[in-house]
């Protein structure tokens, strides 16, 4: 809270009470939530920044959870606020200036200077504009800049938050901004895009300044496709058979009960290039247990782990091409999962021969290595009844039938190059997926909807729509993914048609509610089909045709709206993008019905006029919400009929109240 004026003494009083009961409603709706207390105005009155907790503003810090130190301290000042604050002193933040206007250290590449005073003496700290990094443009690219800055921050401060802490546990590593978006490993928007509600649990990744070229760097990956969202992490260098390498990517505090983790991870990855996870468990007497989760040919690595379990593949190359989705579980009752690291590893040459494996539903599946035997000795000695892949990761290429594709080169050697990407980790309880509400469950509406001309006969439709179940019931999901499908007349003349079978996505919601602004919509098409796809807290989405929607007839042309809005709320109605000349009335919170001469006689004719017209059309019961009229013309006759006509009624009705 910044009251960054100077006050009245006779008001700090008032100020107080604000202050104490602001924090107090703030936890009652909003369990966890903080009201910090900005170290500006003094409990005299004066805006005098202190830098520092003391007599001056404590009475604010004690009836709020905590202050924000103006940047200007000195070294002794985080220690002097930590005597002031007493039991409290995790509650005194002191204000950093990454810009470094008047900030201890000097900001910059040097705030963690500032942050080792603060952590030295037991105090919280307040980032201010990290954007620094991006805004000035520092090199040598924001990426690079960005993940080498955030580094001096953990090597000063270390980790202070855990996860994964609680299941489901998800993340498709999202920084909320990106140049395409992909929907369980399909690419459904090529377009940059930025969205702060679309961060996801970020990874531990070490930031090495100077990579060297015979190693394996690890970034989140901005370029490549993704399996969700907007980015990946990727792993690319070079990786020796022999070698393998290890990279953390989350630091964990979950305590196990008995039922089991059930874990799903996506990789897409060259030929010869193999990527596990492994967890890190810790018993209550601090033993550690090392478990591997990684496709075949990990054997070269089995020393190294307590267990190793090869996952259960899913195809998914129909939904999602070029992923591979990786399942496995595990039981560990009683331990803690502690970390997560990524493990890129190739598989021994020596054992690059045919194996025989047991998937999950007992069905099996034959791997083949192109470098120990030809296309034809694989085919004519292949058991009957198995799938046979090739390559040391199964894909779409099967050596069978029409998808025949193997390199025949039996002298061919593995390339050092190692590359593989990570898409999404899912850890939960259940091997299932959730179990969505089905589309008629749900009851989905569009509000504030308008029309208007384009060129060559084609619109331009903005619309809110928002979604609820119908029983009042809440579902438990992450977001809901927008999709519009235009359709036009089939042959028959019918409306329904999908043009080229396209769901277009066009944007997420986190909440249930979705704006559609200047939404195109070419001549031919008739009607507007919204979907809105759900989406579960463990990433999981609904299939579309299962998904609820919003259907809108397009096809009137010239269509105008005519709003309908409270008349106590006239006013404050007015829109920014029309300001004056639009005014929305909501019928339903518009009341009962009165005798217009009751209290209409001190009103403007303007606003006497519109409120007669909108309780006539109440009265004759005609309107729901909007009224459509097809010729713009025909529509202001319609509205000037009417002020007429409720102006004579109420002249009439008006008169007889005084008889």
């Amino acid at each position: 809270m910044n009251i960054e004026v100077s006050l009245d003494a006779a008001q700090i009083p008032n100020l107080k009470e604000f202050v104490s009961h602001l924090t107090q409603i703030m936890h009652s709706s909003v369990p966890g939530s903080l009201v910090i207390w900005y170290d500006s105005v003094t409990i005299t009155g004066e805006l005098l920044y202190q830098n520092q907790l003391n007599e001056k503003n404590k009475p604010f810090f004690d009836i709020c959870d905590g202050i924000f130190a103006n940047y200007g301290w000195e070294e002794d000042y985080p220690k002097l606020s930590a005597a002031v604050a007493g039991d409290r002193k995790f509650d005194v933040y002191m204000g950093i200036d990454v810009f470094g206007r008047g900030t201890y250290g000097g900001g910059q590449w040097n705030t963690n200077t500032a942050l080792d005073v603060c952590k030295k003496d037991d105090v919280s700290a307040v980032l201010f504009a990290p954007g620094w990094v991006y805004e000035t443009k520092q090199p040598p690219d924001f990426q690079t800049a960005q993940n080498k800055w955030w580094s001096l921050v953990k090597k000063s401060w270390g980790v202070v938050k855990f996860y994964p802490n609680s299941l489901p546990f998800y993340s498709n590593f999202d920084q909320g901004r990106g140049y395409h978006i992909s929907v369980e490993g399909v690419q459904v928007s090529n377009s940059p895009w930025n969205n702060i509600s679309s961060q996801g649990f970020q990874p531990f990744l070490e930031y090495k300044d100077n990579p060297t070229p015979d190693s394996i760097q690890v970034l989140v990956d901005f370029k490549e496709e993704s399996y969700s969202g907007g980015v990946n992490i990727t792993f690319k260098g070079t990786l020796k058979d022999n070698n393998d390498f290890t990279a953390r990517l989350f630091q964990g505090n979950l305590l196990l009960g008995e039922l089991p983790l059930h874990l799903t991870y996506s990789v897409k990855s060259d030929v010869g290039s193999m990527l596990g996870l492994s967890l890190q468990f810790s018993s209550n007497l601090d033993e550690r247990t090392l478990v591997l989760i990684a496709p075949w040919e990990a054997n070269q690595l089995s020393n190294k782990f307590s267990k190793v379990i090869v996952p259960h593949m899913v195809n998914t190359q129909e939904m999602a091409p070029g992923w591979v989705i990786q399942e496995s579980s595990i039981q560990m009752n009683g331990y803690t999962l502690t970390e997560i690291h990524a493990v890129c590893y190739r598989p021994k040459p020596e054992i690059r021969k045919l194996r025989l494996e047991h998937k999950s539903d007992e069905s099996e599946v034959f791997y083949k290595s192109s470098i120990d035997l030809t296309t034809e000795e694989v085919i004519n000695n292949k058991p009957p009844g198995v799938l046979l892949f090739c390559g040391s990761i199964p894909d779409d290429q099967t050596c069978g039938g029409s998808q025949h594709n193997i390199n025949n080169d039996t002298s061919a050697q593995v390339s050092s190059e190692y590359f593989a990407v990570l898409g999404h980790i899912t850890i939960k309880t259940s091997k299932e997926n959730p179990v969505f509400p089905p589309s008629s469950s749900w009851l989905v509406e569009g509000q504030y909807i308008k029309l208007s001309s384009g060129s060559q006969g084609s619109k331009k439709l903005s619309v809110k729509i928002t979604w609820k179940l119908k029983d009042g019931s809440k579902f438990q999901s992450s977001k809901y993914n927008i999709y519009v499908e235009k359709l036009a007349k089939t042959a028959t003349g019918n409306s329904g048609g999908r043009v080229e079978d396209i769901q277009e996505y066009i944007g997420v919601a986190y909440v249930e509610a979705f704006y559609v602004y200047d939404l195109a919509i070419p001549s031919n098409i008739t009607s507007l089909k919204f979907i809105v796809q759900v989406c579960g807290v463990d990433g999981a989405c609904q299939k579309l045709d299962d998904s609820p929607y919003y259907q809108l007839d397009v096809e009137a042309s010239h269509q105008v709206t005519i709003p309908i809005c409270n008349y106590e709320e006239m006013a404050s109605s007015r829109t920014g993008a029309n300001p004056g000349r639009r005014l929305y009335i909501n019928s339903k919170h518009y009341g009962t019905p009165r005798m217009w001469g009751d209290f209409m006689y001190d009103r403007p004719l303007r606003e006497r006029t519109r409120y007669v017209i909108v309780d006539m059309l109440r009265r004759f019961g005609k309107i729901d919400a909007q009224i459509y009229t097809k010729e713009r013309g025909l529509s202001w006759l319609l509205l000037m009929s009417l002020v007429v006509l409720g102006m004579i009624l109420w002249v009439l009705n008006y008169s007889s109240v005084k008889m």
